[in-house]
């Protein structure tokens, strides 16, 4: 009998160790399932299953249970998963080689939890109030509450991406976007052709960039140098990153995904733009299904996609992951006031623009000259709502000067065609900052544009010079109300433009067309 009490005790320690190492080993869980082929939640299994091993072995020191007709089921029982633990060990420990310094470190770092983990269990199995509560009643609940951590501290098992990879416009280049569940590294391959042929894993002062639940690449040159581009990117989850050790979730790839830039010689251009879904997405899906996506070439979003930038990956999921009808199709994004605010505005802007860029930019499509503005906020910037923290009224100077540069430069005055995409419309005094004045001063200096699509007063229409007096048409797109939810279309031709405004019902609710022989750009009925 005494030989039996000590084999017990021995594996009771072992299952303790059996499970210390297991849970010790959560910051390269990930990796342990990737090695053997799967993201199955081994480890967490693994340690449920050792928590019920050693309440096994409790049970059976404190029932005395080596008497009897089942006691010589005990021991061969004991003596088989002890072997299991052992080799399992052995395997983890022969793997880690030097490595297994990660388990001191991932001891240390989580001593306090452990010390915290035993004060409860001491505090529930002994504290007199659960007395007259069963003993299996209270070893239940102590089971409940391991499974509830363990679970907590495993959740997500695997990283993914959230929001599918979408290309963007950008100044001199493409920004490609995605959304993903967790922290996570990454690495992008691309190309012309499906055989790719270039690769990127950046760093940052030698410091791989994670990215928190939004990642982007910058890829220079498209669509200059070539009118398709191919691309499939990596993510590496980061569930924690520690001290000393980061806690991995595992690895997804996105398929190898394709997109096509219209043709330069191509005059025949057709956008599409939103703006104002202020997080509603549904009413984005419903109207985007009334969008011919088949024809569309670009797809403008002009700001207040969120209704405050609060984290980086708020743009992931209420921009990037919102349906172009099945289509990788080219998109440009424009900041609205609501993307400038919150606290994850200003990593916003450092992670989503490429190094030296802007929240205004130009780009060319054939002989179409885009310039896309920053509108910035709508209010002074004393305003009680910004506390101080922002500066428009520098930013705008910086932006005007930019944009007097642009207005001067070969690109915009050999173009047939100009567009200016913007959150804020022009005429819309009454929602901008004056500290918008020098750009505004300057976009009505030049009547050559030939349009502006904007957003921001959550409205769909069509104004006219005759209407605004400024020296060109501009259009809006709607609000996030569901009957003010629109969409603006505009096809550019050699001929004239036809614009649209598109309800949510699919209604077509204005429809002009500008002949572009017609300098005063008057309507003539369809």
């Amino acid at each position: 009998m005494r030989y039996r009490k000590l084999f017990t005790k021995f594996s009771l320690a072992l299952a303790i160790a059996f499970i210390a190492v297991d849970l010790l080993l959560y910051p390269i869980w990930s990796d342990l399932h990737a090695y053997l082929g799967g993201v199955f939640p081994l480890m967490q299994v693994l340690a449920l299953l050792g928590g019920g091993y050693l309440a096994y072995c409790v049970y059976l020191l404190r029932t005395q249970s080596f008497a009897g007709k089942r006691s010589r089921w005990h021991l061969p029982v004991m003596a088989a998963v002890d072997a299991v633990m052992l080799g399992l060990l052995f395997w983890v420990f022969w793997k880690l080689g030097a490595g297994s310094v990660l388990l001191v470190r991932s001891l240390t770092q989580n001593l306090p939890a452990v010390l915290i983990s035993g004060a409860v269990f001491l505090f529930i199995w002994y504290w007199p109030q659960w007395k007259p509560l069963p003993r299996r009643m209270r070893a239940a609940l102590i089971g409940v509450l391991a499974f509830s951590a363990l679970l907590w501290i495993s959740l997500p098992w695997q990283v993914r991406f959230d929001a599918r990879p979408a290309v963007f416009m950008q100044q001199d280049g493409v920004t490609v976007a995605w959304g993903t569940n967790m922290l996570s590294s990454y690495a992008i391959t691309w190309g012309d052709t499906p055989t790719l042929g270039n690769s990127a894993r950046p760093q940052e002062h030698g410091l791989r960039v994670v990215g928190d639940g939004l990642g982007t690449a910058y890829l220079a040159g498209y669509p200059t140098q070539s009118r398709e581009l191919y691309f499939q990117v990596t993510v590496d989850g980061i569930r924690h990153l520690k001290r000393s050790s980061t806690v991995k979730g595992g690895q997804a790839q996105s398929p190898l995904l394709r997109v096509t830039f219209p043709p330069a010689e191509d005059d025949d251009l057709f956008l599409v733009a939103f703006s104002d879904i202020h997080e509603m997405n549904l009413l984005y899906e419903q109207l985007a299904r009334h969008i011919p996506w088949e024809q569309v070439d670009y797809a403008l979003y002009l700001g207040d996609f969120v209704n405050d930038e609060h984290e980086v990956d708020d743009l992931a999921e209420n921009m990037i992951a919102l349906s172009t009808g099945g289509r990788d199709i080219p998109r440009v994004f424009a900041r609205g006031n609501h993307e400038a605010r919150g606290a994850g505005a200003r990593a916003l802007s450092d992670l989503f623009l490429p190094p030296g860029g802007h929240w205004y930019y130009t780009f060319s499509q054939g002989d179409t000259f885009f310039i896309v503005l920053d509108s910035g906020e709508d209010k002074l910037d004393s305003h009680v709502e910004y506390a101080g923290l922002v500066d428009f009224v520098s930013y705008h100077r910086e932006q005007a000067d930019w944009l007097e540069g642009v207005f001067a430069s070969p690109g915009y005055r050999n173009a047939s065609r100009r567009v200016v995409l913007m959150h804020i419309p022009p005429f819309a005094a009454d929602y901008q900052s004056p500290a918008f004045a020098p750009v505004l001063d300057l976009l009505r200096a030049h009547p050559e544009i030939d349009l502006v699509m904007s957003g921001h007063i959550h409205q769909g229409g069509i104004w006219l010079p005759e209407e605004t007096g400024w020296p060109f048409p501009i259009t809006t797109s709607g609000g996030p109300l569901g009957f003010d939810t629109a969409a603006a279309t505009a096809r550019l031709t050699p001929q004239g433009i036809r614009l649209q405004v598109i309800d949510i019902l699919g209604r077509v609710k204005e429809d002009v067309w500008l002949e572009t022989e017609n300098p005063a750009r008057q309507p003539r009925n369809p």
